[in-house]
This record gives C-alpha cells, structure tokens and sequence, in this order.
C-alpha cells in the first residue's frame, strides 16, 4: 500500500530558486536591449515626422501656389506659415491648413518634438525678418536657405539629438537640397 506522501508530487526549492535565477539573468540581458531599442526607436519616428513634415509643406507650396516657410522657434520646436506672394506679409498657419498637411500634434501653428530630443547644428538662417532659423518653400517645390546678399547655397543641414547614450546613433543628420531632397544620416556623439 502507498503512502499519502509519496503520491503527492511538486517542485522542490532548489529547482524554484534555478528557474528564478535563470529568468533573473535572461531579464539582465533584455531589458536594456529593449530599452534601447524603444529609444531608438522614438529618435527615428521624430526624425521621420519631421521628414513628412518639410515634404509636407514642399508639397502645400507647389499644389496651392504659396510660399510655406517652416520656422525654428526653439531648441525642440518649429512653426508653419505661408504667404501668396514674396511681396505679402507671412501668415500663421491657421489648422485648416496644416490638417491638409497632415501635420499631427501641432498646438496651433507649432509642433514641438517629445522630450528630450533637440535640434542642433543647425546651418539654417533668418530669412522671416526675426532671429529664429527658417526654411523657405518656393511655389516651384526649390527651397531658400539664405538671403542676399549671403552667396546662394544649395543645401542646409540640421541635427535632431538625444542624450541617451545607449543606442546606437542617438543623433540623426538631416540634410535639406534646394531641390527638396532630403538626405539623412545617423551618427553617435
């Protein structure tokens, strides 16, 4: 006859205590690779939406036949305008207008980028008659970067930075052309 004892069955402690220790290192080892990841990850969807939104408003200039100029108007920060002719006043971007764009998380006429990523080293200029950086879409699709009498330049670049210094590049290089084309590059300081 059996026993009460030996028909019951379980884990002892020291095989709960192996499970625990191995769930403990593999935990070690993903965590910061996941977190570094969804870092990078938010660091190229800024860089993306700040991409859609200069081929944005390129193409509001050229399919409505106004000059749109995006604006610099803090570290972390732009705004939108536009204007029917070189010789008019700049407007603020009413909503409507930016809904066409499909700019998304703009509060009025400016969109700031998620904390912390910046905006650095920029080689852009005032062109809107105040001291923040801009770039102007033309009605053809070119872009201004300069105003005379500075020479004519055919691109301008700007950095969208992050402190985090564990992602692989926590600094993306975005370089503008006159023709509209834009280049990006990544890179880690």
């Amino acid at each position: 006859m059996q026993s009460d004892r030996t028909a019951m069955r379980g884990y002892t402690l020291i095989e709960i205590l192996v499970v625990v220790a191995i769930i403990g290192i593999m935990s070690l080892v993903t965590v910061p690779q996941f977190v570094a990841y969804q870092q990078s990850s938010a660091l190229k969807g800024a860089m993306r939406n700040f991409n859609a939104d200069l081929r944005n408003c390129r193409q509001l200039a050229v399919g409505r036949y106004v000059q749109v100029r995006l604006e610099f108007t803090s570290a972390n920060s732009y705004s939108f305008y536009y204007r029917t002719s070189p010789t008019t006043a700049w407007q603020t971007m009413p909503q409507a207008l930016l809904t066409v764009l499909r700019v998304s998380g703009a509060s009025g006429n400016k969109k700031t980028l998620a904390s912390p990523m910046t905006f650095i080293n920029s080689d852009f200029v005032d062109q809107g008659g105040n001291p923040q950086a801009d770039i102007i879409f033309n009605t053809d699709g070119t872009l201004t970067f300069s105003q005379p009498p500075d020479p004519p330049r055919s691109d301008g670049t700007i950095t969208i930075s992050t402190p985090w210094k564990k992602v692989y590049n926590n600094r993306m290089i975005i370089k503008v052309y006159t023709t509209g084309k834009i280049d990006t590059v990544g890179s880690h300081s």
